[in-house]
């Protein structure tokens, strides 16, 4: 959470995205969830939209269970970090 914080203070310019590549995670724990929890509301409340590159069918099914699918949004979820990065650009360049 600390290198989150870090990273949304000192970004230059201001942090409008920030896509998490969850390619090497294989599923998540109750303390996992809630840490992610506490980042998409730290996110959130700065504006920041968080998007999931490449998490694996385990991983989605947790999300789902845990309610951080709902939370984060399914249009946040994305098979590629290319496509996430492409999908924040077109949505930055169109004014959201």
């Amino acid at each position: 959470m600390e290198e989150v914080t870090n990273l949304i203070s000192t970004a230059d310019p201001p942090l409008k995205y920030l896509v998490l590549d969850a390619e090497a995670i294989p599923d998540i724990d109750t303390t996992a969830a809630d840490t992610l929890k506490d980042i998409h509301q730290v996110l959130r409340e700065k504006g920041i939209t968080l998007g999931i590159a490449r998490a694996n069918r385990r991983l989605r099914e947790t999300m789902q269970l845990t309610g951080l699918e709902e939370l984060i949004g399914v249009s946040n979820f994305y098979p590629s970090v290319r496509t996430a990065v492409e999908a924040f650009r077109e949505a930055s360049l169109a004014g959201k």
